[in-house]
């Protein structure tokens, strides 16, 4: 129930927040009538009549609440539909005067006119968050609209076949995916399908990102795309058989630095909030060796110093050696994700043969293992254990992590079909990064382990 009258101050944020929505959405109407060639596109209502429009309807919702509080809701109801027939009534005689002076039918202006009235109508009524957000989102829509011109006009058929592809992948099978993979037994359905749509996202980001930002945009996608998988992106770089084999090989080596940042990173971040990551707990922790946290801050800087100079080598690429030939490889995402499901089933065997293993050389393998077959997954799960496995076994099991994610990158570019030439470029770059924690493992077993005091 509304009460039968506000206070004077509320009264005036009702009525001012109708106003400023109308005015904001007049703003964009005179900034189209400036942008506009022709002596039609200037016969539009701008930034007093949009405003006056919204005043309207937030003095209607002011009115129509407090008859509703004093006479009930039927005549609130009534004095509200008059507001919104005489406004409708308005909008038709104006489109008809504008269809026979200027014959020009535009339709957006016309759902504007309303629009405004309805956000004004909600501030009246008190829902001003929500009058304000109908007012803000008509806004966005009516100034999205030259560039997404723009970005239409650039954009051919087949590219935007390949983005409701992409879409109908995410939105539409996702759900019935996650719905139904509970029904197949022995196989998680829905990380196959996510690993899936991850090759076919990140190719279709990257090739958007090579076509609009050259060089620039495919490192980038290559950057982004190895902070969420790294499988992904190396799978589609062996796909590919229109770039040249230093393009390969600087690209795989970006994308394998960034992905033992990643994981270098949350053991680091694991470490300091001790095993509550995966809970979202936030306490920190510094008991323990200080060795494990000077290993993975070592590894994170060099790995960011490879990435850093791997990223200027690609940038000095020429912009037609970059960019897909195809927005999407759905044969590529087929084969990736039959290879993670091998995987994934095979980690399972190994995880039982292992089972009733103890030590560090076991743990360390099925570390490997893990990280060969899923880092994330496995990493949260160590993360978990943190507290009963110590920070030096946890450590130990990160670095055991990084390099099976970077040895399985090998499997993935065979899995894809890539060529020779590209095969031999990935297994170089692997081998190459594959250092890194072997090197930090050695480094780890050997030295000393000094307590923090």
């Amino acid at each position: 129930m509304v009460e039968a009258s506000v206070g004077y101050e509320d009264f005036i944020v009702r009525m001012a927040t109708g106003l400023l929505v109308g005015a904001l959405i007049g703003i964009e109407r005179e900034r189209a009538q400036l942008v506009g060639k022709s002596e039609k596109s200037g016969s539009i209502p701008g930034f007093r009549s949009m405003g006056f429009m919204g005043l309207y309807g937030s003095a209607t919702g002011y009115v129509s609440s407090y008859t509703a509080a004093q006479y009930g809701v039927v005549f609130a109801a009534l004095i509200a539909g008059l507001g919104a027939a005489t406004i409708t009534l308005l909008t038709l005689l104006f489109a008809y005067t504008r269809m026979i002076r200027l014959r020009a039918m535009g339709f957006t202006t016309y759902v504007v006119i309303l629009l405004t009235f309805v956000a004004g109508l909600m501030s009246g009524m008190g829902l001003i968050l929500e009058g304000v957000a109908v007012g803000v989102i008509g806004g966005l829509l009516l100034a999205s609209k030259y560039p997404v011109v723009r970005i239409t006009r650039s954009v051919s058929y087949s590219e935007l076949i390949a983005l409701m592809e992409v879409a109908a992948l995410i939105l539409v099978l996702g759900p019935a995916v996650y719905y139904a993979g509970g029904y197949i037994p022995f196989i998680d359905v829905f990380q196959v399908y996510i690993f899936f749509t991850a090759i076919v996202a990140v190719s279709f980001t990257s090739y958007i990102a090579s076509r609009i930002w050259g060089v620039r945009g495919f490192v980038t996608s290559i950057i982004l795309g190895s902070i969420v998988n790294s499988e992904a992106v190396v799978a589609s770089i062996a796909s590919r058989r229109d770039i040249d084999r230093d393009i390969v090989f600087q690209a795989v080596v970006t994308a394998l630095s960034v992905m033992q940042l990643r994981i270098a990173g949350l053991g680091l971040l694991a470490l300091l909030v001790g095993g509550g990551l995966p809970q979202g707990e936030v306490v920190l922790h510094f008991t323990g060796n200080i060795l494990p946290w000077l290993i993975l801050l070592a590894l994170m800087t060099i790995a960011s110093i490879v990435a850093w100079a791997s990223t200027l080598a690609l940038e000095k690429v020429e912009n037609a050696g970059v960019t897909p030939g195809t927005p999407l490889q759905w044969g590529v995402a087929v084969r990736g994700a039959v290879a993670f499901l091998l995987l994934t089933l095979l980690f399972d065997a190994a995880s039982r043969a292992l089972s009733g293993y103890t030590g560090n050389i076991a743990f360390l393998t099925l570390s490997i293992i893990g990280g060969f077959i899923s880092a994330n997954a496995t990493l949260l799960s160590l993360a978990g254990l943190l507290t009963r496995l110590g920070a030096d076994t946890f450590t130990v099991g990160i670095l055991g992590i990084a390099l099976g994610a970077t040895f399985n990158k090998i499997l993935y570019t065979r899995a894809v079909g890539a060529p020779p030439e590209t095969v031999k470029e990935i297994t170089k770059a692997t081998a190459l990064m594959s250092l890194l924690p072997v090197f930090f493992l050695i480094l780890f077993w050997l030295l000393p382990q000094t307590p923090t005091g």
